[in-house]
């Protein structure tokens, strides 16, 4: 066994006047250690935004949710031949280094104008937590968290993870602002913190 990746989420900051809802956690295929070489399990936690944003002021950081952290992971099986062979640098810019690929999930599960006018969720968004391919006895070269609200364009952040047994990934922090007026949800996520910060105070302007 080579040891479990675990990914702290952080929700910032949402819109004030508002509540944030964990509704679902997917564990999507490949699912370890069921598979002998894998990409890794993937982790999908569903949310829902409800209530009326009041003007732009933002509230603090709580914690989300965390990858799997109890899932150990055999790594592929020796190969019968070319074990002297070095294996590929790993590009976490190159959708194959990836199980969950952009262009190709499904849609987000929608909320109806009906539920939103009675003060049921407006904004629904997802998370999906996983990493690069696992070696015989090496940790994933990275690890990234999908985010994306309604079905607009989702987006990555990606951490490099160290070789050692307790290396893990950056925290990914995230901040979520609406349209007072419109009520058009939007996200973005990073892992710097001073940068989430930035992020924070914009939306405490009104800067959307």
């Amino acid at each position: 066994m080579v040891g479990t990746v675990k990914e702290q989420i952080y929700i910032k900051a949402i819109p004030k006047g508002t509540t944030l809802k964990i509704t679902a956690l997917n564990l999507l295929p490949p699912d370890p250690p069921k598979e002998c070489k894998s990409l890794g399990a993937r982790l999908e936690i569903l949310w829902e935004l409800s209530g009326t944003p009041a003007g732009s002021n933002a509230r603090g950081a709580f914690l989300v949710e965390t990858s799997p952290d109890t899932v150990d992971h055999p790594g592929p099986a020796p190969a019968v031949s070319g074990a002297d062979e070095v294996a590929p640098t790993v590009d976490p810019n190159d959708e194959n280094s990836w199980a969950t690929k952009l262009n190709d999930l499904p849609p987000v599960p929608a909320t109806t104008d009906a539920r939103a006018a009675a003060g049921g969720p407006f904004a629904t968004g997802r998370f999906i937590v996983e990493t690069t391919e696992w070696g015989l006895v090496e940790r994933p070269d990275y690890a990234s968290v999908v985010y994306q609200v309604n079905n607009q364009t989702p987006l990555r952040v990606v951490s490099a993870i160290s070789g050692t047994i307790l290396g893990m990934p950056k925290d990914a922090i995230f901040v979520i602002g609406a349209n007072p007026t419109t009520q058009e949800v939007g996200i973005d996520g990073t892992q710097d913190k001073a940068v989430a910060s930035t992020l924070v105070e914009y939306l405490v302007k009104g800067i959307f």
